[in-house]
């Protein structure tokens, strides 16, 4: 049996707090010095020669799967700003009316005009008729209105000029 003075038994105790501080110390820095080995770099680095890595468990996901976040800037927004909106393309141009009035025939019960159109045929035509896509709305005397692409085009009987 050992006997020690209460002065030794201090020393001692004194001794072994700084050996365990100095370990726990020791053990922080080089924690700290060394870069984070994650389980995809390790398999990565080990050499073909040597012996194979074991497989992950099945269920999990592989690190690489995350590589994205890992990248991610997290000052950022975490969803991907919409893209720019392309301009609107310009509408097309209207097509032009290709009819014109060759006269027309107002009766108190009855009126007609009388149309050609662009392939060179003459119509005869009341209200409610179309010719070229265009809706006959008002027949008048020399006058008449069509409805087309729906705007209101009004045409006048030209006067031929031997008259």
């Amino acid at each position: 049996m050992v006997s020690m003075t209460a002065t030794q038994r201090r020393r001692l105790l004194i001794l072994i707090d700084a050996a365990l501080a100095a370990a726990v110390a020791g053990s922080a820095c080089s924690l700290a010095l060394s870069p984070l080995d994650l389980p995809a770099q390790r398999r990565a680095q080990t050499p073909t020669t040597g012996p194979a890595s074991a497989p992950a468990p099945e269920g999990t996901i592989p690190l690489s799967f995350y590589a994205s976040i890992y990248r991610r800037d997290l000052r950022k927004p975490l969803y991907d700003p919409k893209p720019a909106a392309a301009p609107a393309p310009a509408p097309p141009p209207r097509p032009k009316l290709q009819v014109t009035l060759v006269g027309t025939a107002v009766d108190p019960g009855s009126t007609y005009g009388i149309f050609r159109d662009r392939s060179g045929r003459t119509k005869l035509l009341s209200v409610g008729e179309a010719i070229d896509e265009a809706e006959v709305i008002a027949i008048g005397v020399n006058s008449a209105t069509l409805k087309f692409h729906g705007e209101e085009i009004t045409l006048q009987v030209k006067q031929e000029k031997g008259r």
